[in-house]
């Protein structure tokens, strides 16, 4: 058991090295298929696509301002500094 869960439960349990592609490939296509009777993988799905959502949202705000600065001529080289700042949060 790891931290409370059995080898069954514990999804993110990577094949072992040696283990072929084809080993791997099942792996992965019964993760994505799989769900735990305690429901917490089914659970932490739409945590983790609200998180993706909301960096892909962040990003294409940083862009089209950056964008918009470049069509209006007022691109300058500290609006890059300040972009690169808030992506390295």
């Amino acid at each position: 058991m790891k931290g409370g869960r059995t080898a069954a439960h514990d999804h993110r349990q990577l094949p072992a090295n040696g283990r072929s592609r084809a080993a791997a490939s099942r792996w992965a296509s019964a993760w994505r298929t799989s769900a735990c009777s305690r429901g917490c993988c089914a659970r932490s799905k739409p945590l983790f696509t609200t998180q993706r959502d909301v960096a892909q949202a962040r990003y294409n705000v940083l862009l089209g301002n950056l964008r918009l600065r470049q069509a209006v001529g007022q691109l300058a080289p500290a609006d890059l500094d300040i972009v690169n700042r808030l992506l390295a949060r």
